[in-house]
């Protein structure tokens, strides 16, 4: 990963079933280190691993993978590149789930700011104090992926 903007091991709290209203997603509560809040909708069929109490992952918000030396993918390319599907794994085994999206709100919550990410319609909302989000802007192309999943 290259242009790393967020980086925070997190806790599940609570998982959130949300198959009545859409297939195959759950909303994930969790915690950071420092106590702060993220809530990411995931795939549930995909990242199953996620999806229980006390679960720990990685978190990253990137605005390039690196793949190999010579294979850089930019979260801000304008066109699909298949070689993010086909080497991503293989290349970078430690990736448990990968999404491209966009930032696209920002609100103030107290002294905190609450960021959300669309990726496709699935969500990551991340509660932090202002100084660690500075490096995002609404519009913003990135990358989130999470790694080193373990219970």
């Amino acid at each position: 990963m290259e242009g790393i903007l967020y980086e925070a091991r997190f806790t599940v709290q609570k998982i959130v079933d949300c198959s009545k209203e859409y297939d195959n997603i759950a909303r994930v509560e969790m915690t950071n280190e420092n106590n702060e809040k993220g809530v990411l909708d995931v795939h549930n069929k995909l990242y199953e691993k996620l999806l229980r109490v006390g679960t720990i992952a990685e978190v990253s918000i990137c605005t390039e993978l690196k793949i190999s030396e010579d294979i850089h993918i930019k979260a801000s390319d304008p066109v699909y590149n298949p070689k993010v599907s086909e080497n991503l794994k293989k290349k970078i085994g430690e990736i448990d789930y990968c999404m491209h999206g966009t930032v696209f709100e920002f609100q103030q919550t107290g002294d905190k700011i609450t960021m959300t990410v669309s990726f496709g319609g699935l969500l990551f909302i991340l509660t932090e104090k202002p100084e660690t989000l500075v490096k995002f802007k609404s519009g913003q192309k990135v990358y989130l992926v999470c790694y080193n999943t373990r219970k």
